[in-house]
């Protein structure tokens, strides 16, 4: 006798918890603009000279953000506090702001140095990992509970 299966219940897997969700994309999140500080966010002589961010006090201001988010990604995985998930959005706010002003200045430079045709500068992917970062931390607040 063929052993059928039973087609009237479909099995399906487990659905994870918003709570677990908004933690894990805020580690996610947090971890992105870390790397992002210590990518290139400009070089110039095609290459040769990387730039960035790590150092300077915008590298530092990020470093705190991705600090704080990440502490405030592990308190909703713990515990799932309402007050934590409402830092997230504010932290979510507060680094997609901060990205935006930084990209808005990071292409202003780029313009001044590109008019030299010695220096040859490109736009590295950094600033590019920490707004995709903040921006993960920023779609935590859509998370519904």
């Amino acid at each position: 006798m063929l052993h059928t299966m039973d087609r009237s219940s479909p099995r399906r897997l487990p659905r994870p918890s918003a709570r677990i969700l908004t933690g894990a994309m805020t580690l996610i999140g947090a971890a992105l603009v870390a790397v992002g500080v210590t990518l290139p966010w400009l070089s110039f002589f095609a290459g040769l000279q990387p730039v960035t961010a790590l150092g300077t006090p915008n590298g530092t201001l990020l470093l705190v953000g991705a600090a704080v988010t990440g502490l405030l990604g592990v308190v909703v995985l713990a515990r799932g506090s309402l007050w934590a998930r409402r830092g997230l959005t504010l932290a979510g706010i507060v680094l997609t702001a901060f990205t935006a002003y930084l990209v808005i200045g990071l292409i202003s430079i780029y313009r001044e140095v590109s008019a030299d045709p010695l220096v040859v500068a490109q736009i590295g992917p950094g600033l590019a990992v920490v707004g995709a970062g903040a921006l993960l931390v920023l779609a935590t607040s859509l998370m519904s509970d």
